[in-house]
């Protein structure tokens, strides 16, 4: 990130752009999912609908992630705050890690759900992910968004039919032509 106009200050330094004797740039997140959109039916009993959608880091440096949806009681996932390690890990450079993470996003069997109101209407809602960079290992992934920092959002949306569970309907693909499925696409714009 690259200071560009105003003045911040804070106890110590104050931040400008006229005349500054440091600038600070940050490593751009290079962080992409593999599926934006998620095709749900209607199914009474279980197991729950599963997707799975790869959140891939395709940088150097480590992100955190936090995952919202607008629809917490049909919807659910294996891990709400993650970390994600880059292609190389700085601490442990001979060390790999894997720069990906699967996460599991299920709906809720309808004899499950505690309100039984729009279980034959569509509806779509919205999976959001913050990906903020790490600085370390060591910091729990959800303090990275207690602040006001800078984070990507990465969104999928998520259709239910409101019809009858079909295991051929019940889809995931991804929308290249939709925004929000990678970081990057301000900089091919």
């Amino acid at each position: 990130m690259v200071v560009k106009k105003g003045a911040v200050a804070s106890d110590v330094f104050i931040w400008t752009n006229d005349d500054p004797d440091v600038e600070i740039v940050e490593s751009q997140m290079r962080v992409s999912i593999n599926k934006n959109y998620l095709h749900y039916g209607r199914k009474d009993d279980r197991p729950p609908q599963k997707h799975t959608i790869t959140i891939t880091n395709h940088g150097d440096s480590p992100v955190a992630f936090k995952v919202q949806c607008s629809d917490n009681v049909n919807y659910f996932v294996n891990e709400k705050y993650g970390l994600i390690s880059g292609h190389v890990i700085r601490e442990m450079p001979d060390l790999r890690g894997p720069n990906f993470f699967d996460l599991l996003v299920w709906r809720r069997p309808c004899t499950c759900t505690p309100q039984a109101v729009g279980l034959y209407e569509q509806r779509t809602d919205v999976l959001q992910i913050l990906v903020a960079p790490a600085l370390s290992f060591s910091v729990p992934p959800a303090s990275y968004f207690h602040h006001a920092k800078p984070y990507e959002v990465l969104r999928a949306s998520i259709l239910y039919t409101g019809k009858a569970w079909d295991k051929t309907a019940n889809t995931a693909s991804l929308m290249r032509s939709w925004r929000h499925w990678n970081t990057w696409e301000r900089e091919l714009k």
